[in-house]
């Protein structure tokens, strides 16, 4: 998306996979989002404010795959 690339907002991945590719945990701000930099800086300030929500699979390729 455009705004992962706005040099104004540091990119946050909402995603994460563990290193054995097996588990996978996505994030749910639930926060009031007014825009992009105001949500990163609301996450950064009130890390209370985001849920994790996790998921096992067989096996999940990463951003890195080809």
């Amino acid at each position: 998306m455009q705004r992962e690339f706005r040099s104004d907002v540091p990119f946050r991945s909402v995603v994460v996979i563990d290193e054995n590719c097996k588990n996978l945990a996505a994030m749910e701000y639930l926060g009031a989002e007014v825009d992009e930099a105001e949500r990163q800086r609301d996450i950064s300030e009130n890390p209370h404010l985001c849920v994790w929500h996790n998921f096992t699979f067989d096996w999940i390729y990463d951003q890195q795959s080809t």
